[in-house]
């Protein structure tokens, strides 16, 4: 984690380090960063119906941190929501999110969002993977 402490009114510079550099070492000391997801990081993967795929991968649209109290990272409660899938749906369509709840009750979420075009399953589509497979 970084942390930045401006110090303002006093005139010796001495004094100013001192109060600047007690001030984050006590913030290092009490909070530490929680990261939850990485924008692009791969999520979950739910099964899909209706398409040509048998799933599909939901990757995080952005990145998810959270600024902790050291020791509350045990009490997070993290959940994953996606609606329901119904292709076609186009790359970066929002279709759930990660939601996280901190133990003071504050709430955190991210959106998630295939990294590629979901196809419905159709006649055609299923007569050309047939004679792919026929084929080679």
């Amino acid at each position: 984690a970084r942390f930045i402490c401006v110090v303002i009114g006093d005139q010796k510079t001495d004094s100013r380090f001192t109060f600047a550099k007690n001030c984050i070492n006590s913030a290092a000391a009490t909070y530490t960063v929680k990261q939850i997801a990485k924008a692009g990081g791969k999520v979950k993967t739910v099964p899909l119906t209706g398409s040509g795929n048998a799933a599909v991968d939901l990757f995080a649209k952005e990145d998810l941190v959270i600024l902790l109290k050291k020791g509350e990272e045990a009490g997070l409660e993290k959940k994953v929501e996606v609606s329901e899938i119904m292709p076609p749906i186009a790359k970066g369509t929002v279709v759930g999110r990660i939601v996280v709840k901190t133990t003071d009750g504050a709430e955190y979420s991210v959106a998630l969002a295939p990294n590629a075009d979901i196809e419905e399953l159709t006649f055609s589509s299923c007569l050309h993977k047939i004679l792919q497979k026929w084929l080679g």
